[in-house]
């Protein structure tokens, strides 16, 4: 290649450089993704510019849906709107647990359904427990039927998850009406 080319091919290369650098754009971040997965588990998931329900609301999803979540907090979590945009979302609204489809609307669903308790004692067996349900779709009492794995920690635990738990109201006849709801959980 004659010197002139390589000359003419050098001062093309720092003439788009320049030109690139002098455009007054801001270089561009990478996007973060997801860090998993997660299903509205209320009725709807607002999703708020800060993590307080008096800032402004930017969208809203709708039960079962899945979001993508940045990263969850105990009371806020960051959810992904669009791949350069966040907002943030109450933690209890979300699920690890999509719920299926119901036919039956005489079965009941959770709103916010009970977090999983961890067996960190090595137990085995089954807790079975039994929540009255008032007609708002909450947990107004929680009744032990069984506990098979020894553990009054496991059966403690879920009792008070089961308890936070809410259901979506049950109607007959168009009237609300309290239900029980038997919550088995197999270790």
């Amino acid at each position: 290649m004659p010197a002139v080319h390589r000359v003419r091919a050098i001062l093309l290369v720092l003439g788009a450089v320049l030109l690139a650098q002098c455009s007054g754009k801001e270089p561009v971040d990478t996007p973060v993704r997801p860090t998993t997965v997660l299903y509205v588990g209320g009725e709807g998931l607002p999703i708020h510019a800060q993590p307080n329900e008096k800032s402004e609301l930017l969208s809203t999803y709708k039960h079962n849906e899945a979001v993508s979540v940045l990263s969850k907090g105990k009371e806020w979590s960051e959810i992904s709107i669009t791949i350069d945009h966040s907002g943030w979302a109450k933690s209890e609204l979300l699920s690890d647990v999509k719920e299926e489809s119901v036919s039956d609307p005489s079965t009941p669903r959770f709103r916010v359904p009970p977090t999983q308790v961890y067996n960190q004692s090595g137990a085995h067996g089954e807790i079975a427990l039994e929540a009255s349900v008032n007609t708002d779709g909450d947990v107004i009492d929680v009744k032990t039927l069984a506990n098979t794995t020894g553990s009054a920690a496991l059966e403690a635990g879920n009792r008070a998850e089961i308890q936070k738990a809410k259901f979506f109201p049950m109607f007959l006849k168009g009237r609300g009406r309290p239900f029980l709801y038997e919550y088995r959980v197999t270790y």
